[in-house]
């Protein structure tokens, strides 16, 4: 794994998703985010902290990181910070 989920990431999403993490590794590197430091170690690490990230609070990531949180949606074909809908039975 390079950081790179081909296999879960569209390729028309490949470009968008590689700057992303570039410049959020930049960012944890000037110490200026919340996600866990240990992401800048290398791309494959910023996905793994990334996707923890997206799924334990889904909504602080959207909040603070919504660009990136967008395309953890499309690469996980879901939306952890959706509401559920429960039906009254």
């Amino acid at each position: 794994m390079d950081g790179l989920p081909e296999t879960l990431l569209d390729r028309k999403y490949t470009t968008a998703w590689i700057q992303l993490v570039n410049e959020n590794i930049k960012v944890i590197n000037e110490g200026n985010s919340d996600i866990n430091t240990y992401g800048a170690t290398n791309k494959a690490e910023f996905f793994a902290v990334a996707a923890e990230y997206f799924f334990k609070r889904p909504d602080l990531f959207k909040e603070r990181h919504e660009a990136l949180f967008n395309m953890m949606v499309q690469i996980f074909n879901q939306s952890p910070a959706a509401p559920l809908i429960t039906e009254n039975i």
